[in-house]
């Protein structure tokens, strides 16, 4: 009756609600607080409390719908797709103290930090020593902003935190799939930096007692070392295209690019690196029924569909053939692996005492360097949008060139007219134009 009569304040924060909102409270407390091993009948019985304090069952409104909608069994209000796992959680004996911070029943208060404005904490987290050796391979000018790179290091605990449970959150768009990218690379490459100290590919397995898959079958497995554990990902979520955007097109070709646009007049250096690399694309193509995998990075495992058709292609002795394959190479990729490492170690160190030059210098000059920086960059920038310009003229020029009809003398034979040569002549300048803006 107050929201009917718009008196919304009253009805929110009244005293009547207050009274209505503490009993409601109280009745489902003691529901939840009963020692019940059966967490759906806990559920049941709330539902009932909510249908009676709400006066939503055995109305005439409600059987006409339920009848004008065919509805035998009408679903609880209190209902959760996850019952069962719940149920599992809590009968289980294991430590629940992670679940416990998830759900923010035990959150640990004293090792928060308030990071947007603490400088110090950023400049420590994100000093040259705690970058990743490895990124995703993409256009060099859509780096990670300045908190996707601290999301990504304290991920990859780096920070003075260190915590079982970390969350990332953004609304859609916000850059959190392109800061995984980055997180998957790091992983891979921290695993091949023990990869690279074994003599041949085998020695990263190890067998296992055979299992028994039926009666007088058993089946030789193995399992990676101890040293290799630990790297995998586990990609889920109650979003299905979620969960495809990463294990469907993760591995895609088209996830893999140097430059922000395609560029059919330059090489793609990292595609056709990955290329010669090989990571066990025809593999990949087979799993995932596609042929354009650059390799097998990802694979969907949520149904035991999926399940199957990966444990299909990947048994013992396909990967064992592979990794034959690979074998004779396998001392070329360690030290081609451990050059390029040693590089980024040099880089890195050279950054540290770029940045140590920095902050020891005179503040006015530093200031004073980045503004003559900023200017040189508008310049570049001006520059950039002058080139734009003359290639879309260069290329607006020679379509009319090609089009331009010619002068008929005879039937047979058609002459040039003075406007072909005008035009190659405009040609011939806008190019030197553009040579002279881009050795500016």
């Amino acid at each position: 009756m107050k929201l009917r009569q718009e008196n919304i304040e009253e009805a929110m924060h009244g005293q009547q609600y207050d009274d209505f909102k503490s009993q409601l409270s109280q009745q489902l407390e003691e529901v939840i607080d009963r020692k019940r091993a059966d967490l759906a009948e806990c559920l049941a019985l709330a539902n009932q409390i909510v249908l009676k304090t709400f006066k939503l069952a055995g109305t005439r409104n409600v059987g006409q719908l339920r009848g004008l909608f065919q509805i035998q069994d009408e679903p609880p209000m209190l209902n959760s797709f996850y019952t069962e796992d719940i149920e599992r959680v809590l009968q289980a004996s294991a430590d629940d103290s992670l679940l416990l911070k998830y759900l923010g029943l035990n959150p640990d208060v004293a090792t928060k930090q308030e990071v947007d404005q603490n400088r110090d904490f950023i400049s420590k987290l994100l000093d040259v020593e705690n970058l990743p050796d490895g990124r995703w391979p993409g256009p060099e000018k859509y780096f990670q902003s300045l908190m996707q790179q601290v999301a990504v290091n304290v991920i990859r605990d780096k920070g003075p935190i260190k915590t079982d449970l970390k969350t990332v959150n953004g609304p859609p768009g916000t850059g959190k799939t392109t800061l995984l990218q980055d997180v998957f690379a790091d992983t891979i490459v921290q695993q091949a930096k023990v990869m690279a100290q074994l003599e041949k590919p085998m020695d990263g397995f190890r067998r296992i007692k055979p299992i028994e898959l039926f009666s007088n079958c058993k089946y030789n497995a193995y399992e990676l070392i101890p040293a290799l554990q630990g790297y995998g990902i586990v990609v889920t979520s109650n979003n299905n295209s979620a969960v495809a955007n990463i294990s469907k097109e993760f591995p895609s070709r088209n996830k893999i690019r140097q430059y922000p646009n395609e560029n059919r007049e330059k090489q793609d250096e990292y595609r056709t690196q990955l290329e010669e690399i090989d990571y066990f694309s025809d593999l990949a193509n087979r799993i995932l029924e596609t042929a354009d995998s650059w390799g097998m990075f990802a694979v969907p495992m949520g149904s035991k569909a999926n399940q199957r058709k990966v444990f299909k292609h990947i048994n013992h002795g396909v990967l064992k053939k592979q990794l034959s394959v690979y074998s004779d190479s396998w001392a070329d990729a360690r030290q081609n692996f451990n050059t390029a490492l040693e590089a980024v170690h040099q880089e890195k160190a050279r950054l540290h005492r770029m940045i140590s030059i920095v902050e020891r210098a005179n503040p006015s000059v530093v200031d004073q360097a980045y503004l003559e920086l900023k200017v040189v960059d508008e310049g570049i920038e001006v520059l950039n949008q002058e080139i734009a310009n003359l290639t879309q003229k260069i290329e607006n020029t020679r379509h009319r060139l090609v089009t331009l009809p010619k002068k008929r003398f005879l039937i047979f034979w058609q002459h040039e007219t003075p406007t072909h040569d005008s035009l190659r002549f405009h040609i011939s300048n806008l190019n030197k134009k553009l040579k002279d803006s881009m050795n500016e």
